[in-house]
Parts: C-alpha cells; structure tokens; sequence
C-alpha cells in the first residue's frame, strides 16, 4: 500500500471517530451547555479548561514515553502540551486582560522544552531508523514559545538540532512534506540567518499552500520572516499592521474553518491575540529591527525582551 493510501485510510478513521464523538457529546450535552449557547466568559472557560485537560493527558503519558524510548511520542506530547499554554497564554492575555496568568503560562513551557530537547538527544544518539525519528511539523510551538519568552540561546540550540538527520519530514524523504513541515523549517532558517534555505523553503510553501484556504489567504508569517532577512524595520511595521487586519478578518470569514484557538477563526477571534506574530516580532527586534506598532491583536510591548 502506498504512503498516501496509508495516509487516506487512517484520516478516514480519525475522521469517523472524531464523528461519532462529536453526535456523542451533541446528544448527552445540554442544549444551554452547547458552545453555540455559550457566553463569551463561558467560552472561555471551556477553551480554558480543554487546553488544562489536555495538557494534563500529554504530561501524564510523557515518562512512559521516553522508558520506551518512544521519542518521537515524547516531542509530540511536549509539542502538544507547549501548544495548550499557548492557547491559555492568549486567552488569559486577550480574553481575560490578566497579564499575570499569561506570563505564568508561557513559563510553563520550558519543563516541555527541556522535554523535547532531551528526547531530540537521545534519539540523534541512537542515530536514525526506521522506527527512531522526530517529524519537524512537531516543533512548530516549542519555537514560538522560545521566541515569546526571548530565550535566544534555546531557539538557536533546537534549530541547530532540527537539522540532524532524525528530524524528518512527514514520508521521511528529502521534501516529502507539506506546510506543517515548511513553516517549522522556515522558522529555523530564519533563526539561523539561512537565507538561501528560507528562500528554498518558501517556495515550496508557496506551492504547497493553497491546498488550504487559511494557508492561502491568512497565513502570511512568512512574509514577516523575509523581512527579518531583508533588516527593514519600516517594512515590518507595515507588514504587522496589514496582518492585524488578516487577523481581524478571521473573525467573519465562514470558508476558514480551522478550530485551533491560536488560528483565531471565526467566534475564537475575538478571544486570542497574534501570538505567530507577536513571537516574530521579538525575533526581529532580536536582529536588530526598531519596531513602533503594538496593539491588543499584536501586543508586542508585553513580551519584548527586558531592556
């Protein structure tokens, strides 16, 4: 059977059971309880609660994991909890304006970090086989995290390491992968002043794309990336401004169906801030860009590096 059979068959499944759930929480869930019905404080709480519970779930199965030497479940639970902080850390900063507890969420990510890069070591130390790999698409929001909290000398550590021979793209080949595995892999470039490999990559993300329509139409960090190389902070200002009113757009947009909080689609808009932008933004000041715009969709000013 070949790799996209493979891949067709267990998303129909996934598909299938996410369904069969989904009719099985529509029936037993009280009709005022339904997210629809919902008030925004209520909708909060339950995104709240959601990323706790699952955070809790990755953090469990973690040392499991890594006595099995399953590194790969390792860097996907860490990548899954850092994403849950992330949501928190938005929803606590935007939704409840409680700075506090989104400082406190963003420092919760670094036992995560650790997680992955002590699992990265001792996967690259076994060396690559068929059964002993990381995929790069897992390492998407442990770079955001390093980039919000400013911590420099991890970033360039795990994009150094993203670039050993067990970190893999989805199909283990070469460029066999899609934008989950681009938009890490740019980050990295981009971290590593790799001009040529973020060129290369961007490509490949131009072409990939517009398979998905919130790719297509709102995910344009990798435009604020080629500014950090081309070191024009005026240009970047603009590009953050004309982002925010892609953000802003989310909010009404009904073919944009993403339900991730951080994607800010639809009824999530209006509860998150930018944190893709907000945490490139800090990798641009890091490089030398001077930066005048902040707001409560980019709020900058709250997590730039301390003077």
């Amino acid at each position: 059977m070949s790799i996209w059979a493979t891949f067709k068959r267990r998303a129909k499944t996934v598909a299938v059971v996410a369904l069969v759930l989904w009719k099985d929480w529509r029936q037993k869930t009280p009709k005022s309880q339904r997210w629809e019905n919902l008030t925004r404080d209520e909708r909060v709480e339950r995104l709240l609660w959601v990323a706790a519970q699952n955070i809790e779930i990755c953090k469990k199965v973690l040392p499991d994991n890594d006595a099995k030497s399953n590194f790969e479940y390792v860097v996907r639970n860490s990548e899954s909890a850092i994403e849950g902080h992330l949501e928190r850390l938005a929803l606590h900063h935007r939704a409840r304006n409680d700075k506090a507890a989104a400082r406190a969420e963003l420092g919760a990510t670094r036992e995560f970090l650790d997680h992955i890069e002590n699992a990265i070591a001792k996967c690259n130390a076994i060396g690559l086989t068929e059964t002993n790999f990381v995929h790069v698409s897992f390492l998407t929001h442990a770079f955001l995290a390093c980039l919000l909290a400013n911590d420099w000398e991890r970033a360039l550590r795990l994009a150094q390491a993203a670039r050993l021979p067990v970190i893999q793209e989805e199909g283990h080949e070469g460029e066999s992968g899609g934008v989950h595995d681009e938009i890490p892999k740019m980050l990295v470039a981009t971290i590593l002043s790799d001009r040529d490999g973020f060129r290369h990559l961007q490509s490949r993300f131009a072409r990939d794309r517009s398979f998905d329509r919130f790719f297509a139409v709102y995910f344009n960090y990798d435009h604020l990336m080629e500014l950090i190389f081309e070191r024009d902070s005026n240009a970047f200002d603009a590009a953050l401004i004309a982002l925010e009113k892609s953000f802003l757009a989310r909010a009404t947009d009904e073919q944009t169906t993403h339900g991730q909080p951080l994607d800010a689609c639809l009824d999530r808009n209006a509860l998150v801030f930018d944190v893709r932008a907000v945490a490139l933004a800090n990798l641009a000041q890091h490089h030398g860009l001077t930066l005048r715009h902040s707001s409560d969709i980019i709020p900058i000013r709250d997590f730039e590096a301390p003077a």
